[in-house]
C-alpha cells in the first residue's frame, strides 16, 4: 500500500466521519468482531473470493509441500477476479514487484479459509506469457487477462468462474457517501492464512477531471501494506466499488484511496471492449 501526499480536489464528508458513532473492527477470518448490521452471509461469501498473486522463487526442484508455512513464494499483492479470465490488481504491484522479480511463473491463490468442504479453492501456477497485461498509471490499475490461447484456458477459467466479484455498475452515478464497505486483502505476509477485513465507509470523492464521475473514492480507514489491488466491496450490494491503491494522511488520520468503479470499468472496457460488467 503506497503512501501518497499532494494537492487534491476533494469533496470530503469530514463532519460525517468525525461524528459517526459506528465502531469498526478488523477481522482475520472471524466474524465475531464484525460491526453490527453487516450482512454476515455476504461477508462469508466474500471471504473465499479475495486472491493473492505471487511470483515463484527460483528453485531447481520446484517442489512444494502441502504445508502452507513451508511454501516459499513471495506474496506481493492482493487481487480479485472481475471475470472468469480477468484479474484486477494495482499497477504498482506489477511494476514494483512482479516485473523486477520476473521468473516467468506466477501463482494465483485463494485464501485457505474455506467455510465448507464443498466450497471451491484454487492454486494455479501460470506463465506470465499466458496473460495480456494492461497497466494504467493514472488510476494505478493493472489488468491481467488470461489468454484464450493458453493450453489450460478452459479448465482454469471454469474453476475461476466461482470466484468472480462483480463490479458495481456506474449507471446510477457515484456511489453514495456513507455506504458501508469491506476493504479486503492480505497484509503482505505469506503466513496470513485468510484475508483481513477492514470495515469502514465511503467518506469522500477525488476528481482528476478524467471521468464524468469521481476518479477515486476515499474511505475512512487506513490499510496496511499488502492490501493494494484488493477489492473494496459495498456491504449493501456485495459488488466492488473500488480497488485499493494508496493511503494518505489528512488532519492526523489515515484514509484509504481506491480507484473508483467508474475508473476501473473505463480501463477495462478501453482495453477489452468485449468485457460485460456484472457477468462472469
Amino acid at each position: 500500500m503506497r503512501t501518497s501526499y499532494g494537492s487534491i480536489l476533494l469533496v470530503f464528508a469530514v463532519a460525517w466521519c468525525l461524528t459517526s458513532a459506528v465502531s469498526f473492527s478488523d477481522t482475520t477470518g472471524t466474524l465475531s468482531s464484525e460491526p453490527s448490521g453487516k450482512p454476515e452471509e455476504m461477508v462469508r461469501r466474500l471471504l473465499g473470493k479475495v486472491l493473492t498473486i505471487s511470483n515463484l522463487p527460483e528453485k531447481s526442484d520446484n517442489e512444494w509441500t502441502d504445508d502452507f508455512d513451508e511454501r516459499q513464494e513471495n506474496v506481493v499483492a492482493s487481487c480479485f477476479l472481475a471475470s472468469k479470465d480477468l484479474i484486477v490488481t494495482a499497477r504498482h504491484n506489477v511494476t514494483q514487484f512482479i516485473y523486477p522479480r520476473h521468473l516467468g511463473t506466477i501463482r494465483i491463490r485463494t485464501s485457505l479459509m474455506i467455510y465448507s468442504s464443498a466450497d471451491p479453492s484454487i492454486t494455479c501456477d501460470l506463465l506470465l506469457d499466458e496473460f495480456q497485461i494492461v497497466a494504467n498509471k493514472e488510476h494505478d490499475i493493472a489488468l491481467l487477462r488470461f489468454k484464450p490461447t493458453a493450453k489450460n484456458y478452459s479448465a482454469v477459467t471454469k474453476q475461476w468462474s466461482h470466484f468472480v466479484l462483480p463490479i458495481e455498475p456506474v449507471a446510477r452515478g457515484p456511489v453514495e457517501l456513507g455506504v458501508p464497505v469491506a476493504m479486503i486483502g492480505f497484509a503482505g505476509t505469506t503466513t496470513q492464512r485468510s484475508p483481513l477485513f477492514v470495515f469502514g465507509h465511503l467518506g469522500g470523492y477525488e476528481y482528476l477531471d478524467k471521468l464524468s464521475g469521481p476518479d477515486y473514492y476515499v474511505f475512512d480507514r487506513g490499510l496496511q501494506p499488502g492490501f493494494s489491488g484488493g477489492p473494496i466491496v459495498s456491504l449493501r450490494t456485495g459488488k466492488v466499488v473500488a480497488v485499493a491503491t494508496h493511503i494518505k494522511q489528512l488532519a492526523g488520520s489515515t484514509f484509504t484511496w481506491g480507484a473508483s468503479n467508474s475508473a476501473l470499468l473505463q480501463v477495462i472496457k478501453s482495453a477489452f471492449p468485449d468485457f460485460s460488467e456484472g457477468t462472469p
